[in-house]
C-alpha cells in the first residue's frame, strides 16, 4: 500500500473566477484602461499566498482565475482577500479597499455611473434684464483626478438643448457649478452652487 496525501497541492487546488460585468468590458474601449485585483490568502500553517490579475482589453475575453492550494487550513479554507485598482484612460486611478470572501468568484463592476445635467432657463427674461451671454462651469472629482467642463450660450439662442454629459464615482451624488452673466455692457454677475437633481436654472439671477 501507498499512504498519498490528498491535502497537497495536487489534490487540493482552490480555484478563484473573476467575473467581468458586460458592461465593463465595454467601458475598457471607453475609459479604463487595466484592472488590477489582488488576492491574499493566509493559511493556517503561516504561509501567504498572493497573486495578481490583470484585466484589461486584451485579456478580458481570457478567464482569469486565482488559485491556492492546502497548507493545513483545517478552518477558515474558503476565506481570502481581495481588492483592485482602477487606472483610467486620462491618467486617474481607483483603489478599492481590502475585502474578505468565501465565494468562488469575484464580480467586477464598474465603480462609476453616468449622468445628464440640463441647463434650464427662460432666455427673454435673461435678455430683458440685460443679459447678453452666460457660462456655466461645473467641476467634480472622478477618484484621483478632478473633472470639469464648460458650456457657453448667448442669450438669443434657446437653452433646452444644452446639457453636460459626467461620468462621476457612484459614492459622488453632487457636482459643483459656477454661472457666470455677462450683461451688455461687459461686467459680470457670478454665482455658484451645487446640483443634486440634474437640473440647472440660469434665469435666476442673484
Amino acid at each position: 500500500f501507498r499512504d498519498v496525501p490528498i491535502g497537497h497541492d495536487a489534490f487540493s487546488n482552490r480555484k478563484i473566477v473573476v467575473g467581468v460585468d458586460g458592461d465593463l468590458e465595454q467601458e475598457f474601449d471607453r475609459m479604463i484602461n487595466s484592472v488590477t485585483v489582488m488576492m491574499n490568502k493566509k493559511h493556517l500553517s503561516g504561509k501567504v499566498t498572493s497573486q495578481n490579475l490583470l484585466i484589461n482589453k486584451n485579456s478580458r475575453k481570457e478567464e482569469p482565475a486565482f488559485f491556492y492550494g492546502y497548507q493545513e487550513d483545517t478552518t477558515g479554507w474558503m476565506e481570502y482577500r481581495h481588492r483592485s485598482v482602477w487606472q483610467f484612460k486620462g491618467g486617474a486611478t481607483y483603489e478599492s479597499d481590502w475585502k474578505t470572501e468565501d465565494a468562488s468568484m469575484i464580480n467586477l463592476f464598474v465603480p462609476y455611473k453616468r449622468s445628464t445635467i440640463r441647463l434650464e432657463g427662460d432666455m427673454n427674461r435673461l435678455v430683458q434684464a440685460g443679459i447678453r451671454a452666460l457660462s456655466v462651469q461645473i467641476k467634480y472629482p472622478f477618484f484621483s483626478a478632478i473633472k470639469q467642463d464648460r458650456i457657453t450660450v448667448n442669450t438669443s439662442q434657446p437653452v433646452t438643448d444644452k446639457y453636460f454629459e459626467i461620468t462621476q464615482p457612484n459614492e459622488q451624488p453632487d457636482v459643483n457649478y459656477s454661472i457666470t452673466w455677462i450683461k451688455n455692457d461687459g461686467s459680470t454677475i457670478v454665482t455658484n452652487g451645487t446640483d443634486k437633481i440634474g437640473i440647472i436654472f440660469v434665469d435666476e439671477l442673484p
